[in-house]
């Protein structure tokens, strides 16, 4: 766990190409495939990328179309389960 508000300085303190994170993106719909998810803006934007983060709080929309990719119909009782690899 990490306090939402320094989320961001951590992430950017650790990635080789800093300018690569947007911000203050609107994110309509996300799709997940085996190798990237695809993030689609509300600006007509996309993005291919091999992480989404979303620390726009409990009723964002990155936090909805993580709970409608796993399948997962109530969001007061979801259980989403994250999976990485070193």
């Amino acid at each position: 766990m990490i306090e939402r508000r320094l989320l961001p300085e951590a992430l950017l303190a650790n990635l080789k190409r800093p300018e690569k994170v947007l911000n203050h993106k609107k994110v309509s719909a996300v799709e997940h495939f085996d190798s990237k998810v695809v993030v689609h803006c509300g600006d007509g934007t996309k993005y291919e990328c091999d992480i989404l983060v979303g620390a726009d709080g409990i009723r964002s929309r990155v936090r909805a179309e993580m709970s409608r990719l796993a399948g997962v119909k109530n969001e007061a009782e979801d259980e989403i389960k994250a999976e990485y690899m070193w």
